[in-house]
C-alpha cells in the first residue's frame, strides 16, 4: 500500500512537470460614441483614403445646410366685361425644401462635381471650386448657373429654380467614423516543477 501510494506521487510530479503555455489573441477596437459623425467630403479625403468613382458612389452623401428652391408660375386668363378687357393675372411659388442632413445618392461624379440624387425628380449638382488649389480643402459646395446677392440660378427639370436662404451654404458631408484597433497577446505559462526522484 505504501509502495503503491509513493509510486502515485512520483507521477503526480512527473507530470506538474509539463509546462503548458496558452496564447490568448484579441483585437480591441474603439470607435465613436456617436451614432453619426458627420465630415465635409472633400478632394484631399479622395487623395488620401484613394477613393475611386466606384466606392465614392458606395458612399450615404448628406447635405450640410439647409436647400432652399423656388419657383416662380405665372398664369395670365382675360376676359372681356362690358365692353372691357380684364386681365387677371396669378402667381402661384412652387418651393422645393431639403432639410439638413438629407440624405442623398451619388450618380455622377469626377474631381470638379458631384451629381446627387435627393429625389427622383430632384437631382442637384455640388461643384468643388478649388479642385486645382491642393492648399485648400476642397469642399463640394451647390452649383447654380449664377449667383447674385446670396440667390443663385439653377434649373431642375428643365425649370428654372432660385436657390435661396443659406443654400449657398450648402456642402456635402458623409458619415465619417475613426476607428483605432490594437492588438494584444496573452501568454499564459504554467511553470516547471522538480521532479523527485529517489
Amino acid at each position: 500500500m505504501l509502495q503503491r501510494t509513493f509510486f502515485l506521487l512520483i507521477s503526480l510530479l512527473l507530470i506538474s512537470c509539463t509546462t503548458k503555455e496558452i496564447e490568448v489573441s484579441k483585437e480591441i477596437s474603439s470607435s465613436s460614441k456617436e451614432p453619426m459623425s458627420y465630415s465635409a467630403f472633400t478632394i484631399k479625403m479622395v487623395s488620401k483614403y484613394n477613393l475611386d468613382a466606384a466606392k465614392i458612389k458606395q458612399l450615404q452623401f448628406y447635405t450640410s445646410h439647409e436647400i432652399t428652391l423656388e419657383r416662380l408660375e405665372n398664369e395670365t386668363e382675360a376676359e372681356i366685361k362690358e365692353g372691357k378687357l380684364l386681365v387677371a393675372t396669378s402667381t402661384h411659388s412652387k418651393i422645393l425644401l431639403i432639410k439638413a442632413l438629407t440624405p442623398a445618392r451619388v450618380i455622377e461624379v469626377d474631381n470638379e462635381k458631384i451629381v446627387v440624387c435627393f429625389d427622383k425628380d430632384v437631382i442637384l449638382t455640388f461643384l468643388n471650386p478649388y479642385y486645382n488649389c491642393p492648399q485648400k480643402s476642397g469642399k463640394f459646395y451647390l452649383a447654380a448657373e449664377s449667383w447674385s446677392d446670396g440667390v443663385g440660378s439653377l434649373m431642375l427639370e428643365d425649370k428654372e429654380y432660385s436657390a435661396k436662404g443659406v443654400s449657398g451654404r450648402a456642402f456635402l458631408m458623409i458619415d465619417k467614423k475613426e476607428i483605432q484597433k490594437e492588438s494584444e497577446t496573452l501568454r499564459l505559462v504554467k511553470g516547471e516543477r522538480v521532479s523527485l526522484k529517489k
